[in-house]
């Protein structure tokens, strides 16, 4: 297995209605891209792992113990192991990232959509494996070479990273 990947080869994982998770797995660590649809809600869950996370784009309502929270972008939440939690997505859905340790096994059994291949024209293929969510915003017929638009989870997070240096700079 190699040390490097490309977060749009990695396959998308439903873990649940309306969650979909792009999940690179650590000895110790899980790190997940997760979509999250608008409404969407999952239900109230613990886990073994403690969570760290952040919204990316749009907003989630998080329970997490007894406190409860609208994160938006920039907005990061802490989840001890073993604590209740909920979350929904806000009204336009969302693009969050969490960080999980120890790394969960527990996603392994999660459905996995085609990873994206490129056609002879350019463009994605196997768009018709993908789920019927917000991967659509993957924008599957985008010819390659177009500037990249801020939809997709990677150009989220390279948009993230612009800011967070943004912010850096000014202290």
């Amino acid at each position: 297995m190699s040390a490097f990947d490309d977060l749009q080869s990695i396959p998308p994982q439903r873990l649940a209605d309306g969650y979909l998770a792009r999940a690179v797995h650590g000895a110790r660590l899980k790190l997940a891209i997760v979509e999250i649809e608008p409404g969407a809600e999952l239900p109230e869950h613990r886990h073994a792992n403690e969570q760290l996370g952040m919204v990316i784009e749009g907003s989630v309502v998080f329970r997490v113990g007894n406190e409860t929270c609208t994160v938006e972008p920039d907005g990061v939440w802490r989840i001890p192991a073993n604590t209740p939690h909920t979350v929904t997505g806000g009204e336009a859905g969302a693009v969050v990232v969490d960080i999980f340790s120890p790394a969960r096994d527990d996603w392994a059994s999660r459905v996995r959509y085609a990873r994206r291949t490129l056609t002879s024209r350019g463009t994605t293929g196997e768009c018709q494996s993908d789920p019927p969510s917000l991967l659509r915003t993957l924008r599957c017929s985008r010819p390659r070479g177009q500037p990249p638009n801020r939809s997709s989870p990677l150009d989220l997070l390279l948009h993230v990273r612009t800011r967070l240096r943004m912010t850096a700079a000014a202290f």
